[in-house]
This record gives structure tokens, sequence and C-alpha cells, in this order.
């Protein structure tokens, strides 16, 4: 990152490429030994090894490793809602959907978001409210979603009544743990390194990730964000499924999927729980 690696730089002469100081490289290595040691004692590290990575990424090297390409790719699922139903392929969708379907008899839709897709269903159902009259639903599924809990909050909260049924597939903590993003580098899974690195936040709370689920460790006073999603989740035992799922699991709520890109194309048990919900309901 330009930025924090100009902090280390003495130039006597700014026209001068200048070298790094020692003194202000050990600054800035204690600096993040406290980020470190800070999160432990809050409760809010990712283990050892990934809290390690992530508070020098976040450091020293953010820019490059994934932040601003993150912004972006968030950024694109709302322009993809903009006011032009001409340009704006979102909007060009649902403005087809209005003109064609019968608002006293509509269809059935299911729409079905992994990791990222997520947030684009979120901007969906909040384009929808503006486009669509209130008899047109749908159907949500989500996949191991990377939306942060404050977005699916206020996508509950706003436009809860556009739901027509809703399920979540997702990895238990010790599958999230062992899903490695990057062997020997980076030991846990993408929603680990999205909500330790390329949120702004340290341990942002991710709606996919088992344990912000769990209330003890997050209580509601302590992080209100998150309250309503974790309340609308939670609202009946079916609308979660953490892998690996037990066999007696009813139909649509069976999951073994052990890495976060094999719920929507590799796990069969995932992907027959989605057909059987998209063809049955929830």
């Amino acid at each position: 990152d330009p930025t924090p690696l100009d902090e280390l730089v003495e130039r006597p002469d700014p026209a001068e490429r200048g070298l790094i100081s020692t003194a202000m490289m050990i600054k800035k290595i204690v600096s993040i030994g406290a980020s470190i040691v800070k999160r432990f004692a809050q409760g809010r590290d990712h283990g050892f090894h990934a809290t390690v990575v992530e508070e020098l990424l976040r450091g020293l090297y953010l820019a490059n490793v994934g932040g601003v390409i993150w912004n972006q790719m968030k950024l694109d699922t709302a322009d993809a809602f903009g006011g032009d139903e001409q340009s704006h392929a979102g909007s060009a969708f649902l403005a087809a959907l209005r003109d064609r379907v019968d608002p006293g008899n509509p269809p059935k839709i299911t729409l079905v978001g992994h990791s990222t897709g997520a947030v684009y269903i979120s901007e969906l159902l909040a384009q929808a409210d503006a486009m669509l009259p209130p008899s047109i639903k749908f159907g949500v599924v989500f996949e191991a979603p990377a939306s942060t809990f404050e977005k699916a909050s206020s996508t509950v909260e706003q436009h809860a009544s556009r739901f027509a049924g809703f399920r979540m597939f997702g990895m238990d903590e010790e599958r999230e743990l062992g899903d490695r993003l990057v062997p020997v580098v980076y030991p846990h899974s993408l929603l680990y390194f999205v909500s330790g690195v390329v949120e702004p936040d340290a341990d942002t709370p991710i709606l996919g990730m088992h344990r912000f689920h769990d209330r003890a460790r997050f209580p509601d006073h302590e992080f209100p964000s998150i309250t309503a999603a974790r309340d609308f989740v939670s609202e009946s035992a079916d609308r979660t499924a953490w892998s690996i799922t037990d066999e007696q699991s009813q139909p649509g709520c069976r999951t073994a999927a052990v890495k976060h890109g094999a719920f929507d194309d590799e796990d069969p048990a995932t992907l027959a729980s989605v057909k059987h919900i998209i063809e049955n309901g929830f």
C-alpha cells in the first residue's frame, strides 16, 4: 500500500526516492503487534496465524490485496439498479418483470445468491420496492453469503415484505476454519478473509459466518447492527442449514459443502436442496 509505505520512508529531499527507516519500520511493526494483541483481548481474533496475516495486510498492504476490488464489486451491484431502465441491467430486469407480470397472479420467483450474490439480491429487493407492485414477492436463497450483517439487517428491516420465503446455507465454524483460502499463507475461508481484511473494520460481522450467529459470543447489546438480520434468520429453524447437515434433515435443507466455492456448483446436497426449493417452495 503506497500510503503506509510512504510513512516508512525518510526523504531528506522530497524529490528523492528515499530509504525505508528502520526506526519507522519498528514503530509500524509495534503498532501492528498492538492491534493483534487488542483483537485477542477483545475476543475478535481469527486464531494466531490468520490474525497476524490479517493485521500485516491491513497495516501494510490493504490497498493492494483486495480492499479496493471488494468495494468496487459491491458498488457494481448497486450500480446495476440505477434509475435508467435502458442502461442498468438490474433495473431493466425489474422493468421487464413489471411490464409482463399480472399483479393479481404473480409467478413464483426464487432468487439464489452465492457469496457476493447476496449483496446483489439486497440491492434487487430495494429497487423492487420502488418499481414493482407489492404482490410480487421473492423466495430468497443465500449460499455462503458475503454480505455484512449491517447490510442484511437493513434489507430485512426495510424490505421484509418482499420475502416469500428464505433459506441460508453456510459452513459451521469447524468447516469455515478448515477451508484454506491460500495454503500456508492464509489458513481460513474467503469469508474469514473478507471479515478480517477487506472490510473496513477487522472481524466485521459477515452473515454467512456461523460464529456471528452465536449470541453468547456476540450479544445483541454489544452488536446492535446485526440483531435484525440475526432475528430474521433464526425466526424458524429451517431458515438455516449449516454444513454438514444431518442425513435426516428435510429435503431442501441439506448441505455438505466444505469449501466456500462448493455451494453453487460442486456440492450435490446443496444443489439438490436448491432444486427442491425452486420446485416445491420452502
